[in-house]
């Protein structure tokens, strides 16, 4: 089971390939004459070639557990490559958020003592111009709870994952509710599928792809992998959700969903339809779960905007 560990921190965003990216990213710089770096929270290569160059740089997250990165054995990586730039040490490491951290959750979901420094949290809209939900969708019976289930565009296509995924699927097929699962593009569910399409229960709708940010605001309960984009939206959207962590931060972001009361955590390792039936049925029967959420979501749409806001935090930064 992957973690957010030092080790893997260490190996995957600071190792040899942030070095070769800091110098490619620079002779972008210099060859566009930018005045700003905008990267990924997790990726270094753009925050070392601002340094180098003596630019402003902003980084991006989409639920912000990166003060993961302030721990010592990545901060030391990390002055190994600014050593390589001949760049002066950084002992605590909060150059890399030196300007402006953009978060795009409400504070709520991140505790006080876990916040990286210079951060501002901002509202996507999360909906691109001409998306509109399918007609399929909005024929799906009235009368009963409408739960969508996502293990994001890639986990649902490896191997590993197909298992849970299948029971997830023979969960909802116990509950009186109708399904959207969402399986991902690249799943070859004629030939690969961890479930026959005949074995599909009526009451769940299989779909390669749906226009989530509309989605989650129309549904009753969200079953995830704790992806942050979707447990974003489902924020967002106010939606209590069950969460199968799988990899990664997910298991971070899932146990903070369940401490504040507005997710059911369950281990995919060993997960069985009668469980997720449970979870699922719980969260949507006990107020308290929606109650909670739409407190949060509250927060969330008190934020200020992406397009008006945070344009003119960028462009300050770069004047």
């Amino acid at each position: 089971m992957a973690d957010f560990t030092t080790r893997f921190m260490v190996d995957m965003f600071c190792g040899e390939g942030a070095a070769i990216m800091a110098r490619d990213v620079a002779e972008v710089i210099e060859k566009w004459g930018a005045d700003l770096v905008i990267r990924d929270a997790c990726e270094f290569g753009g925050y070392l070639a601002a340094e180098k160059l003596g630019l402003p740089h902003v980084s991006v997250a989409v639920l912000d557990y990166n003060y993961k990165f302030l721990v010592p054995g990545v901060t030391a990586a990390l002055n190994l490559l600014r050593a390589g730039l001949d760049l002066p040490p950084d002992p605590d490491g909060s150059r890399a958020f030196a300007h402006l951290h953009v978060d795009l959750a409400p504070a709520e979901f991140q505790p006080e003592e876990n916040a990286i420094p210079n951060i501002r949290r901002y509202r996507p809209d999360g909906v691109r111009p001409g998306q509109r939900l399918p007609d399929w969708i909005t024929e799906l019976d009235p009368d009963k709870p409408l739960v969508y289930a996502s293990f994001g565009t890639a986990a649902a296509t490896l191997p590993e994952y197909a298992k849970p995924l299948s029971t997830v699927i023979a969960g909802l097929g116990q509950l009186d509710c109708t399904a959207i699962v969402s399986t991902g593009k690249a799943a070859d569910w004629e030939t690969d599928a961890p479930v026959a399409r005949d074995a599909v229960p009526p009451n769940v709708h299989l779909a390669e792809w749906v226009p989530q940010a509309l989605l989650v605001r129309c549904v009753d309960l969200v079953v995830t992998h704790s992806g942050p984009s979707t447990v974003r939206m489902a924020l967002a959207g106010g939606v209590p959700m069950v969460s199968v962590p799988l990899l990664f931060d997910a298991f971070d972001v899932a146990q903070r969903c369940t401490d504040l009361g507005i997710s059911i955590k369950l281990d995919w390792t060993a997960l069985t339809p009668g469980e997720v039936a449970d979870a699922c049925r719980r969260v949507l029967t006990e107020p308290g779960f929606r109650r909670r959420s739409r407190a949060i979501q509250r927060r969330a749409l008190a934020l200020p905007p992406v397009d008006d806001a945070l344009i003119r935090d960028l462009e300050n930064l770069a004047t």
